[in-house]
Order: C-alpha cells, then structure tokens, then sequence
C-alpha cells in the first residue's frame, strides 16, 4: 500500500481502471486501430466507481463471467479455459495490486498468447470442418498479411525519434508525456537548425503539457531552462507555478532526477539557468508534505553539493548532509559526500569515522561492488591533508 502515496490514484481506483485495460489490450490484439496504439497511455481514464465511467462495471462483470465460464466449461471447452487463464494470469502482476502505471502495451505480450492460440485452434477446428478445404489457408494469408501492415505501419511511426514524437502527439493528444516529448524534440530541432517556427512550436506544445497535468513540473523546469538557453527571459508565471506545484501537489520520485539534473547543470559553465531560482525550487520540494523519505534525502544531499560549488558553504552543507544521513545512515552515496565535505572544512577526525563506517556497511562486502577505488582516493585526500598539517607544526 505504501507504493500508492505518490500516485495521484488510490488501490480501489487501480483495480477499477485495469478492469478496462483488461478489455482494452484485448481490443488491440483482435481489432487492431493504429490510433490506439502508443508509447504512452498517461491519458487513459481513471475508473473513480463502478460506474464512473460507465463501462468499468460492465467491464468488470465481463472478466467475472469469463472466470466462471473457465471455470465451469474446463472439461467441455479445455481450450476456452486455457486461453482464459493465460490471459488473466499473465496479467495478474501488472494490472492487480502493486502501483504501477495503467497501461503499457508489452504487458500484453505474454498474455496474449493464450488468447492467439485458442483463436488459431477454433478458427482451424472450425473451417476444417467446412466444405471449403482451401478457406483456412486464405484466412491464415489474410491475417497474416493483416498483422505484417499493421506491424510495418507501426515501425515507419518508429522510423525516427521525430517522426515518432509528432505522430504519438497527434494520437494522444491529452498525453502529458507525448506532447512534452513532442515540444522537447522540437526544441531539438531548432538547436540544430536555428529556424524559428521549431523554437515557436516547442514553447507552444510545452506550455500545452503543463495544462495537461496540474501536478507536473517537468514541462515547467523544461519551458524555463530552454528559455534561458535560448537567451530569452522566461515567464515569471512559469516560476510561480514551479514552485507552487513542488511545494504544494504530490511529490513523485522522479522529480529528484529533475532537480539533480539542474544541480548537474550548473556545474558546467555554460549552464545559464540562475542559481537562486534552483535553491527556490529545492527549498520548496523541502516543504512539501507529500515527500517521501528517501526523495526528501537525497535532495537534501544535492543541496548540500550545491551549496558547496555555488558558494562554499560548508556550514548549512554539512546540516543537510547530517539530515540525509540520519534519515538514511546506510546510503554510501550520501556517507562518500560527507567525507568528502568534513575534508574540505579540516574535520579529519569525522572523514575517518566515514571511511569506516562505508567500509563497514554490509551491501558494499561484495567484492565485485564494492567501490574500493572512491574509498581509497578519500583515504588518499585524507592521507595528504594530514601529511601537510603535520608539516606546518613547528
């Protein structure tokens, strides 16, 4: 259950939409539309109750009478319940309890191959018995052909990244990722090419993602770096809203990999996304009551880095490096950072006790990954910290 407290969707809700799902991946293998088809489903429906929408009941009742009809037709139809079982079983995992996303088609691979066999099993049986001894062969060539376009059709959409972007936003137009995508590659485009209509496209298409999921701040901090690259002045809206969305709506994991990746930008020096505004955003992911545990450690340990190379502030670096490690006191990643700060600001002693305690931690006993080399060079910056002090004592 503690998967659900970073998904906008509780247990009930899940169960009620992969009812649905169940029945939509259904529709893709036996009537194939290539504008369902997608990378991304983040616009499939959410089933609230059973009947908002109106088809989660019926879809509902439908995998229960298919349940029953395996159940009490096994000896007279062995196939029929074969294909059932298979079916449900291999999505028993993805489309039950556990919280994950909705809806990705390679679920389906598997499962479908219950439904696949008793359909070819049925269908031969069936026109076997006919007077047309030939019709078999015509139906198999024609379903044949049928699968062979729709799976060329579908490798042309997956030609190249451009192509694939604009067609999967046209398909799902309410998709958050498929239209940031879209803008995101745009932007690309106008990299490379310096037309102006790409720049003017990518904004527009970014702009339209934000408004297509009032928690996400990726299309934000996207809309804002590429502005500020570009050398235009972003938005002052967009910064509100970024910082009212990371402070205020549910915080998902993933938008630790975001920030980190504007803490990675500002160490390049070409980076022209504003300092201040990064520390804005982290202290307003910081208040966010929704943080999960291990998020809100490792984004006080990136704030720790950065308060390092911004500005060398070692003092309110090494407070959050105490809160990150206390919240986690088995994380190397956030041991090494210490010891490396506790170098910086002479506090030998305390690197010590850190080089010792990463050596220690259970997880890293492993020869083949334990990070002996990150251990040494701290031991060997240690070493030659020590070495001089001792050479400046009379």
């Amino acid at each position: 259950s503690g998967g659900y407290l970073n998904r906008p969707f509780t247990l009930e809700e899940r169960l009620l939409t992969e009812a649905r799902v169940l029945w939509f991946y259904l529709s893709l293998l036996l009537i194939p539309r290539l504008n369902q088809f997608g990378l991304y489903h983040d616009d499939f429906p959410i089933s609230t109750t059973l009947f908002e929408p109106f088809t989660t009941g019926i879809a509902a009742a439908g995998i229960v009478g298919a349940v029953l009809l395996a159940i009490l037709g096994w000896k007279r139809w062995p196939i029929l319940t074969f294909a059932i079982g298979w079916y449900l079983i291999g999505h028993a995992m993805e489309s039950s309890v556990i919280a994950l996303e909705f809806v990705h088609e390679h679920r389906n691979y598997l499962p479908s191959i219950g439904v696949v066999f008793a359909l070819s099993y049925g269908s031969a049986r069936l026109l076997a018995s006919g007077s047309q001894q030939r019709f078999p062969q015509i139906a198999a060539g024609v379903a044949i052909i049928l699968c062979t376009l729709m799976t060329f059709l579908r490798a042309g959409d997956w030609s190249d990244p451009v192509t694939l972007a604009v067609v999967e936003a046209q398909r799902h137009p309410n998709s958050l990722r498929a239209v940031y995508d879209l803008g995101r590659i745009q932007y690309g485009l106008y990299q490379m090419t310096q037309r102006e209509e790409f720049y003017e496209q990518s904004i527009a298409n970014l702009e339209r993602s934000v408004l297509l999921e009032p928690n996400a701040t990726q299309p934000l901090i996207g809309l804002i770096k590429m502005e500020y690259d570009s050398g235009h002045t972003p938005k002052a809206e967009w910064m509100s809203e970024a910082l009212r969305r990371y402070e205020h709506t549910l915080f998902h994991p993933s938008e630790t990999d975001d920030l980190n990746r504007l803490v990675q930008c500002r160490s390049q020096e070409n980076c022209k996304f504003p300092a201040q505004d990064v520390f804005q955003l982290y202290f307003a992911a910081l208040r966010n009551p929704s943080l999960p545990t291990v998020s809100k450690a490792r984004l006080m340990v990136d704030l720790a880095v950065f308060y390092v190379n911004e500005s060398y502030e070692l003092e309110p670096a090494m407070n959050l490096l105490d809160d990150a490690v206390t919240a986690l006191p088995t994380e190397f990643n956030f041991r090494k950072v210490r010891a490396q700060i506790y170098l910086m600001a002479q506090r030998y002693s305390e690197v010590a006790e850190e080089i010792k305690f990463m050596r220690s931690v259970s997880v890293w006993r492993d020869a083949l990954n334990s990070p002996v080399e990150e251990i040494l060079a701290i031991e060997q910056a240690l070493a030659d910290a020590t070495n001089r002090e001792d050479e400046k004592k009379p």
